[in-house]
């Protein structure tokens, strides 16, 4: 991840995801890092120093109603995301050196005739 293009997506007060599917979620402690993929972008966080993001995710449907970032300062970013699932909506927290949101294409890759 370029810190350009983070910077230039994540500021205080953006709303990176908004109603989308969550379809995987991915917490590797060693290494720090927190993916989450939704229907139409992947959020990465990499870095991560403090969440209430729990692994390993069960696989349960979800949809993340939204995730904000709170704040930017000193090096870290502060996400705030709620997903709901089936049964509850759940509010999680985390703060991360590196944040960024990739846009997934939802058209079919192209074949050549």
């Amino acid at each position: 991840m370029s810190d350009a293009a983070e910077r230039a997506e994540v500021v205080a007060g953006a709303t990176l995801i908004a109603d989308e599917a969550l379809l995987r979620a991915e917490l590797d402690v060693a290494r720090a890092t927190v993916r989450l993929g939704c229907a139409r972008s992947e959020l990465v966080a990499e870095g991560v120093v403090a969440t209430n993001l729990l692994g390993p995710w069960d696989g349960a449907a979800g949809v993340v109603e939204w995730a904000r970032v709170v704040a930017v300062e000193a090096g870290e970013t502060c996400v705030e995301l709620r997903v709901r699932f089936a049964t509850v909506p759940r509010h999680y927290r985390l703060v991360a050196k590196r944040v960024a949101l990739r846009r997934v294409s939802a058209s079919p890759p192209r074949t050549s005739a």
